[in-house]
């Protein structure tokens, strides 16, 4: 470690020191005697290298002397005391190479080697001592001659000025080691040191051939030393500035290093701050002076000017023609326009272009005889106009029947390609995975995968055909024929493969939970096919045949994250030496309209050659190597860490855009409080509360009424990074809380609040179409705020509500054990008295994410969400509402919720409670609240089969892991058929 720090800084010796103060010397001293092991440990690492000229009878074996001594070179150690003066020391301990002799060098306190220490201890960075001569210290651990050797083979020296290496100039470096690397200000426990060559730094500093430079080594201590540089070697001249004064004007300086704090630290004693001094000499100016810029000058010089009239004449030509044009056709327009009626104008026009469309028709007719189909589809495909003038080109021509027959004047736009190879693509999951989506998210990913897809596409000149839906089609080998078709498709499909694996990764982020999941099922087939412009409205590019139809059998037959390709694919891939990039299918293929089929399998993993493909993907072979290198770690732990770390961020974007709206509308609805004096101390707390959260309950929760104000818009809103942090570490706190369980876990608490954030933005938005104005209203934006209002109760109003839901489908099963209240009542009954024997799991979830939102820590989140005890009063009660709300099997707390559901919405006026026409709306809203976020909680049993056989596959393994552990008294494989039908006719379908 020691040789390799001093390879890569270039210092002669390193010495490490460390901070001793006086009541610790005696302690000192018997830790160096006992642990001088490292000694014999370093001289046997030196003797072992086999560039090494030692001999194990250049060491000797003194002892290191018993104390720490002052560096008193000319006394033997063994005569001198132990030094016991003023302290703190800083004894010389560890030394790299080790030294031959450990007594002479070893416990000599540092501190009073130089002065440059108290500048390092001082300044509290690395310092730089003067140039003086360090030849014993040197010569404690390198021999005389490898010292000269070293020397010798960087820099040359003039004999006349120094007769050995020793002369050449040397200092000594110190580095503080502080208790907190981070924090310079912390106190320093001990000392880096060095002696550094000056000649290690002037040499490979030119080209090759390069000569005729003086560098100039000058410092704050009134030192100088001068060198002259020859290519990659230099000479060192001697001590002094011998640079020609000639060139004075042509000094470049360059300072050695950078320091923290250069006015502070440059004026300390003690530390010498080094700069080079750069100068040219007559040889080099000799040899490199020149009149070619001058010329090269004049040249460009000459060339622009005659560019720029050049231009000018042929920009006044342009225009002076432009406004011939111009000035003819409003005089025609003009003179039109006074002759005919605007209808007949129009018709002359019009018949005009019909004698042009007749003009081009007969130059189309001289084309088709020039050139073939081909070349005209490789037009119409480079042209990007859809339209083709072609089809506006047809007439009504008679069958042999008759019958009418629309007929277009111009051949088709059509032709074979008998060599090529079409991929289809279609993501696996998506028909699920979009279920639970937005539009826009749908749109999101489809966009972002395809538009990368496209991008591989145009490097390789692959050709797009279409996407239908979540089906991805291109071909190669056409427009323009290629003998590597099968080879380039291959490729393309793989760079695609491994694309859409990092991006749903990095979706999952904006896009929510089982985005990663999503993958790609891809199938290659090459063949003849039949390419061609399908006139008619919005003509487009078209693939016909065979080749087509089994390129589709592949895809549709593959299996997810896998390639699969035909045979005849297979066999273009190994005439190409390609053929290690498949391996067969075990079982055969059976296709529709095809039979069994023998398939292969083309390796994803991205070979050599393909990383290094000249076609341009640098930035995408770049990605793919990185997450090939990513995956020498353990897969499962990394795959499971990282999709945590990504529902986090999700949840807590989702979070803090509800965080936003809050802020906008608490701008307009009250004044903004400037600062906070003291964190407010919460209204809840679990160790004092009287009775249960589940007493906490109420059949009314007051929402704010309408405010006509409207808030800005809050992607305007910048909040504090310290509420974002917060946050963050929050979401992260109660993503540890959750306990290792199949179904009751943070990544289905995450479906949970993606379903309560769905469900918000449909009532939030609903269709209004037809709705009358109220009150005279203009139908602006104020109204429609006000539709929305009365619409839901008040919850499009009220931000806080909506985070509040948010909130509680995060935290609802928090610590779950995986087993129902009865069990958990059995199994922790301490718990379950707590809790009076109801609910116990989810009262216990409010309590601990409660409290740990109460925490200290925490104080500036909770000002965002709240600031007035109004608020935070509100806020809690919504929490306890929705979260014992997810308690469905309670039959007489579900029994209630279905009485409170008939108060608040039965159409008999004499059966509703009495109170005011705002607890009415109330008793709605929080009716229609809890059973938002139980219908969140049970959405994977509505949106798709695929999305509800997942998470009733996670229910079924979480009850049976409990059975199997002894914690259930059933197997749920012995009831779970009926259950679910059970489940679906008394719960679902009534929720």
């Amino acid at each position: 470690l020691g040789g390799a720090a001093r390879s890569l800084s270039g210092l002669e010796l390193i010495f490490v020191s460390f901070l001793v103060e006086d009541n610790m010397l005696q302690t000192w001293n018997s830790y160096s005697q006992a642990n001088a092991g490292w000694i014999e440990s370093g001289r046997k690492a030196v003797l072992s290298s086999p560039t090494t000229n030692l001999e194990p009878t250049d060491y000797t074996d003194d002892p290191i002397h018993p104390g720490i001594f002052l560096p008193e070179f000319g006394i033997l150690p063994e005569v001198q005391a132990p030094f016991f003066g003023p302290g703190p020391y800083f004894p010389i301990w560890m030394q790299s190479p080790p030294p031959f002799n450990a007594a002479l060098i070893l416990n000599v306190d540092a501190k009073m080697t130089s002065p440059s220490v108290n500048a390092a201890l001082t300044a509290r960075e690395t310092v730089l001592a003067s140039v003086e001569d360090l030849s014993f210290a040197g010569g404690s651990a390198i021999k005389f001659e490898d010292h000269e050797n070293f020397h010798n083979r960087l820099v040359d020296h003039l004999q006349t000025n120094a007769t050995s290496a020793f002369d050449h100039p040397h200092t000594l470096i110190f580095t503080p080691i502080h208790e907190n690397p981070q924090d310079l200000s912390s106190k320093v426990v001990g000392l880096l040191s060095g002696i550094l060559p000056w000649d290690r730094y002037l040499v490979n500093l030119l080209p090759e051939g390069v000569r005729g430079i003086t560098c100039v080594v000058k410092n704050t201590c009134n030192q100088s030393f001068t060198y002259e540089i020859d290519g990659n070697s230099a000479l060192y001249i001697g001590e002094g500035d011998f640079h020609d004064p000639k060139y004075d004007s042509s000094e470049v300086v360059i300072p050695f290093h950078d320091m923290l704090r250069p006015n502070e630290t440059s004026a300390i004693e003690g530390h010498c701050v080094y700069s080079f001094h750069v100068y040219s000499t007559q040889e080099f100016e000799d040899r490199y002076r020149s009149n070619l810029g001058l010329i090269l000058t004049i040249v460009v010089g000459s060339t622009f000017f005659v560019l720029i009239v050049t231009f000018v004449l042929y920009v006044l030509l342009v225009r002076r023609r432009n406004n011939k044009v111009v000035n003819v056709a409003a005089r025609s327009n003009r003179i039109v326009s006074n002759l005919f009626p605007a209808n007949v104008r129009d018709r002359l026009l019009q018949e005009d272009e019909e004698d042009e469309h007749t003009g081009n028709e007969t130059m189309g007719d001289m084309s088709e005889r020039d050139f073939g189909n081909r070349s005209k589809l490789k037009t119409f495909l480079q042209s990007e106009n859809l339209d083709d003038e072609t089809t506006s080109h047809d007439f009504t021509g008679r069958s042999n029947d008759g019958e009418a027959v629309h007929l277009y004047k111009t051949k088709p736009i059509a032709d074979i390609f008998p060599d090529s190879t079409i991929l289809f693509a279609d993501i696996v999951g998506f028909t699920a995975w979009s279920s639970t989506r937005e539009p826009s998210q749908v749109f999101t990913l489809l966009e972002t995968i395809y538009h990368a897809f496209d991008s591989i596409a145009a490097r390789r000149r692959v050709f797009k055909v279409e996407t239908v839906g979540d089906c991805y089609v291109a071909v190669c080998g056409l427009p323009d024929p290629r003998s590597d078709h099968a080879v380039v498709m291959a490729r393309f499909a793989r760079a695609c493969m491994k694309r859409m694996q990092e991006l749903v990764h990095k979706l999952e982020v904006m896009l929510g939970p089982d985005t990663a999941d999503l993958s790609m099922r891809m199938g290659l087939h090459s063949g003849p096919v039949t390419a061609g412009v399908l006139r008619g409205e919005r003509a487009r590019f078209q693939l016909f045949g065979d080749t087509m139809n089994t390129a589709s059998r592949m895809e549709s037959t593959g299996k997810p994250g896998m390639i699969q390709v035909s045979q005849e694919t297979r066999d273009l891939l190994d005439l190409a030496g390609k053929g290690g990039w498949v391996k067969p299918r075990e079982e055969k293929v059976i296709a529709k309209g095809k039979g069994e089929l023998d398939t292969f399998w083309l390796s994803t993993h991205v070979y050599t050659e393909s990383l290094h493909s000249s076609n341009g993907d640098s930035d995408f072979n770049a990605s793919c190597s990185d997450l090939i290198a990513s995956t020498d770690l353990t897969p499962a732990v990394t795959m499971r860490f990282t999709k945590s770390e990504r529902l986090v961020k999700w949840n807590g974007d989702l979070l803090l855009r509800l965080l936003r709206e809050i802020q906008a509308t608490r701008e307009v609805m009250q004044p903004q409080r400037s600062s906070r004096s003291q964190p407010r101390q919460a209204i809840w707390d679990a160790t004092g509360r009287e009775g249960t959260v589940l007493d906490e309950v109420k059949e009314i929760i007051h929402l704010p009424t309408f405010n006509s104000k409207t808030p800005r818009s809050a992607d305007g809103i910048t909040l504090d990074k310290e509420v974002e942090r917060q946050l963050l570490s929050y979401i992260k706190a109660v993503a540890m809380m959750y306990q290792d369980n199949h179904f009751h876990s943070f990544e289905h608490c995450s479906h949970v609040t993606m379903s309560v954030s769905k469900l918000l933005s449909r009532i939030v938005a609903p269709d209004l179409s037809g709705t009358e104005i109220k009150d005279g209203g203009d139908g602006g934006d104020g109204d429609v705020q006000h539709l929305l209002h009365d619409h839901t109760y008040g919850i499009t109003s009220d931000p806080l509500t909506q985070f509040a839901c948010v909130f509680s489908a995060l935290i609802h099963d928090v610590d779950h054990s995986g087993v129902p209240n009865t069990q958990l009542a059995e199994e922790n009954p301490k718990l379950a008295a707590m809790y009076g024997g109801r609910s116990i799991a989810e009262q216990n979830s409010v309590d601990l994410a409660w409290n740990l939102l109460m925490g200290p820590e925490y104080v500036d989140l909770r000002d965002a969400i709240y600031k007035t005890p109004e608020d935070e009063a509100r806020f809690r009660q919504l929490v306890v509402n929705s979260v014992m709300a997810t308690d469905i099997m309670d039959g007489d707390l579900k029994q209630l919720r279905n009485e409170r559901w008939d108060r608040a919405f039965t159409n008999d006026v004499s059966a509703r409670p009495e109170g005011s026409p705002k607890d009415e709306i109330d008793r709605k809203a929080t009716i229609v609240i809890e059973h938002l976020i139980q219908a969140s909680d049970v959405a994977h049993t509505m949106q798709h089969w695929h999305v509800y056989r997942k998470w009733n596959e996670k229910l079924f393994l979480e009850l049976y892991n409990a059975f199997v552990h002894g914690r259930a008294q059933k197997n749920p494989a012995e009831f779970w058929y009926q259950g679910e039908l059970g489940f679906f006719d008394f719960y679902i379908i009534p929720l």
